[in-house]
């Protein structure tokens, strides 16, 4: 993998479309629109071998159409009817080659929750992972149930710390700001504040994360710890004894916020 960059492509009002290249190849992630990905790959004169798809959004899936027309790739999807009968449906695991030895695998790891079928692409040390876990903060239990949410952000919290973590959104302020709300006197998360706020002001992407500053500062991440589990109980006004019961109080709380 020495030889694949990442370059992130801002799109819409707050998405990122990632794309791993070589000096010849791309694979672009959740294009939610096709103009800028196509601006790109010709700047840097770059072949789009396959488009890799997360979940079904709209703001995901927006510019596919159009790239498959201009480049015919090959689009992967997770196992879904909601997606078009020619994409490939992944499960389990995908390899590519290309010119030059080049070569990646990725895991594929379902994650029920933002929706119900939404995956994530796993290269150690690299996570693709859409709208699941956010840098600071998760997405929104649209079609699964919490107790799903939660356990795909445990499975996604279990990957090896210094993991980065691809996610979707420029969210990282706003999420910071309720994680503060939850641990208002925890080091780690002023730290994180502080940086995220310069780099914010100089224009620069908050993301990638890592999984160890997830589990050190979101509070989604962190339904196990005494803090988080007092303020939920608190906002909640009912008994928070479990992890469970901690983050559907989190949840629900940012969600009316």
């Amino acid at each position: 993998m020495n030889h694949w960059h990442i370059t992130e492509i801002p799109s819409l009002q707050d998405n990122y479309i990632w794309v791993m290249h070589d000096c010849y190849h791309a694979l672009v992630f959740d294009p939610g629109e096709s103009s800028v990905v196509i601006d790109f790959l010709e700047k840097e004169k770059l072949l789009l071998l396959s488009i890799l798809l997360t979940h079904h959004h709209a703001d995901h899936t927006g510019g596919v159409v159009d790239l498959v027309k201009l480049y015919g790739s090959v689009v992967y999807c997770p196992p879904d009817p909601r997606f078009p009968s020619s994409y490939n449906r992944v499960s389990g695991g995908l390899d590519f080659s290309c010119g030059h030895n080049q070569h990646i695998s990725f895991q594929i790891i379902p994650l029920p929750g933002h929706t119900r079928s939404h995956i994530a692409y796993y290269s150690e040390p690299l996570l693709f992972c859409g709208d699941v876990l956010f840098a600071g903060g998760c997405g929104r239990v649209f079609e699964g149930t919490h107790k799903q949410m939660l356990d795909s952000l445990m499975l996604l919290a279990n990957l090896p710390d210094e993991t980065k973590v691809f996610c979707a959104h420029e969210y990282t302020q706003n999420n910071l700001r309720f994680a503060q709300l939850v641990e208002p006197y925890s080091k780690d998360l002023i730290d994180r504040v502080n940086k995220v706020d310069k780099l914010r002001k100089e224009g620069k992407p908050t993301v990638p994360s890592t999984i160890l500053e997830e589990k050190l500062t979101n509070p989604f991440l962190r339904c196990d710890c005494e803090p988080v589990r007092k303020f939920s109980q608190e906002i909640s006004g009912t008994p928070c004894n479990t992890a469970l019961e901690v983050f559907s109080a989190l949840r629900i709380h940012k969600d009316q916020l």
